[in-house]
């Protein structure tokens, strides 16, 4: 009696619908906690540390100095800036 029930009850369009939507969102229910537990499980993002970034910030904006005129240059300014 309950398998006639059922029968009756699958065969309509309204649940085979419902059918179809319940198998795609546990499928990707499964894909979605595949990848977010398995997958990136052996993923560590190192964060560089405050040295880290403010030495590469530096080094982006700063230059050495190569030319003997400009090293001379600012070894004066900064005696001029001392005696001030």
């Amino acid at each position: 009696m309950a398998f006639r029930v059922l029968a009756e009850w699958y065969n309509e369009p309204w649940a085979i619908f419902i059918f179809i939507v319940l198998i795609f969102g546990i499928l990707a229910l499964c894909v979605f906690l595949f990848s977010k537990f398995v997958l990136n499980k052996n993923k560590v993002e190192e964060k560089p540390t405050e040295e880290e970034l403010t030495k590469e910030t530096l080094d982006r904006y700063l230059e050495e100095v190569d030319s003997p005129e400009t090293q001379k240059q600012f070894d004066e300014y900064e005696k001029d800036k001392e005696n001030k």
